[in-house]
């Protein structure tokens, strides 16, 4: 439930990002608003390319899905591609849910074609969080394949599941957060040293 409110509170930041902006800026004092705009406008491309290499993930493991089952014939096929895609958002727990569903489906022609079903399942699952999220990412957004893989431990150790959801947000956040002050040091050093 957790992991849904924060998805559901980050496409409403997501769809309306100036209006709130505009609010948490005038709350600040006039000195530090063009820095803090800086990093508001840094932090929101990097979590639109996020998203976007999220969403593109979940579609690749969707259309991977539903083209097993749908060869294997198994009941349902669209729903469950749908939900094997969208269950990515929800680490562990979700794509385990979403195989037991299709297993259990998948029984339903034959026990052959449920072990089928469970090795494709987790084949696919192996390549969406081993190769093709970290690689997606690692293009929508920059940051390399084993940063993604360490925020996502410690914030997952830190946070549990909903710190999984979070941990690359989290990471572009102060990745962002870290270049804008480098920036801001810079110009006052450059300051200084004119003066």
């Amino acid at each position: 439930i957790q992991s849904i409110i924060v998805l559901s509170a980050a496409i409403f930041l997501a769809s309306h990002p100036r209006a709130y902006r505009g609010s948490l800026l005038r709350l600040l004092p006039k000195p530090q608003r063009k820095q803090v705009k800086t990093l508001l406008d840094r932090s929101a491309t990097s979590i639109s390319g996020w998203m976007l290499g999220t969403l593109f993930s979940m579609s690749i493991t969707a259309s991977l899905v539903l083209v097993c089952l749908l060869l294997l014939g198994v009941p349902a096929p669209i729903a469950l591609a749908l939900l094997a895609g969208l269950s990515q958002i929800v680490p562990v727990i979700g794509p385990v849910v979403s195989a037991c569903l299709g297993i259990i489906l998948a029984a339903t022609v034959s026990f052959e074609v449920a072990g089928i079903v469970a090795l494709s399942y987790l084949v696919i699952s192996q390549l969406e969080a081993n190769v093709i999220t970290p690689t997606i990412l690692r293009e929508a957004v920059k940051i390399p394949p084993a940063m993604i893989l360490f925020s996502i431990l410690i914030m997952g150790t830190l946070f549990g599941s909903l710190g999984v959801v979070l941990a690359i947000p989290a990471f572009l956040i102060v990745s962002d957060s870290i270049e804008v002050a480098r920036a801001s040091v810079k110009v006052s050093k450059t300051k200084i040293g004119n003066e």
